[in-house]
């Protein structure tokens, strides 16, 4: 067995040992002392502690998981995008794609404030 073999091997075995909160918790009381050694790197690792907030917070308040927020988000970014385009096009040659850009925008407005409508109104209707 060559010298790369077990170094791919040893990678395995690690990745695939199951974490317990005994794991977590020697992890984190490591770090612990590490970033006690070395205050910046406390700084930098602070945030670190609430990147789950951060991916999260937003999307509930709008009422979505992360990938549904991700899976909205990027269906109003394509046509953003395309709009972009086409009026950057339209600035240099104006003759191209009068009313694109600004019918793509209208569009997403009108989805955007459907989509709002309805969130507040499944707000207001009680859940068995």
């Amino acid at each position: 067995m060559s010298a790369q073999t077990t170094e791919k091997q040893k990678w395995v075995n690690f990745s695939q040992k199951p974490r317990n909160k005994e794991t977590d918790t020697n992890l984190t009381s490591k770090l612990g002392k590490i970033a006690s050694q070395f205050p910046d790197l406390a700084l930098k690792l602070r945030p670190m502690k609430s990147l789950h907030r951060f991916f999260t917070e937003h999307p509930a308040s709008v009422g979505e998981s992360y990938l549904q927020h991700l899976c909205a988000a990027l269906s109003f970014a394509g046509p953003l995008l395309i709009a972009a385009v086409c009026a950057t096009l339209h600035a240099m040659l104006p003759g191209l794609f009068p009313r694109t850009a600004s019918q793509i925008v209208a569009r997403l407005h009108v989805r955007m404030v459907t989509h709002r409508t309805r969130m507040s109104t499944n707000a207001s209707t009680p859940r068995d």
